[in-house]
């Protein structure tokens, strides 16, 4: 179906705006930008790991309404061993 390593996870937030924040790191030499979304809406632009040592990553902000809401990091090039490695996944907001 044309995706490949998917980290997801189903949240009841309130209404408000967010940001995801977490630690990435790719496999050493290699690309493999992420591609996060909500509600399969992608959020700001793909996240390319830089390095091979964890440094941190944060997302646009993103509105939702009160309810469910399917929060998924996605990997976007399946060709080849192009791991990337997530941690520390936390979700800041709603602002104010």
């Amino acid at each position: 179906d044309g995706r490949f390593g998917i980290m997801s996870q189903m949240i009841h937030l309130s209404a408000g705006t967010y940001k995801l924040s977490f630690k990435a790191a790719r496999r050493s030499g290699q690309i493999q930008p992420v591609k996060v979304s909500v509600n399969q809406n992608r959020i700001g632009e793909l996240i390319t790991p830089k390095s091979d040592q964890f440094e941190d990553y944060t997302t646009a902000s993103f509105t939702v309404s009160d309810g469910l809401h399917l929060i998924r990091l996605e990997a976007t090039d399946g060709g080849g061993d192009k791991s990337v490695f997530i941690d520390d996944v936390t979700l800041d907001g709603p602002a104010r």
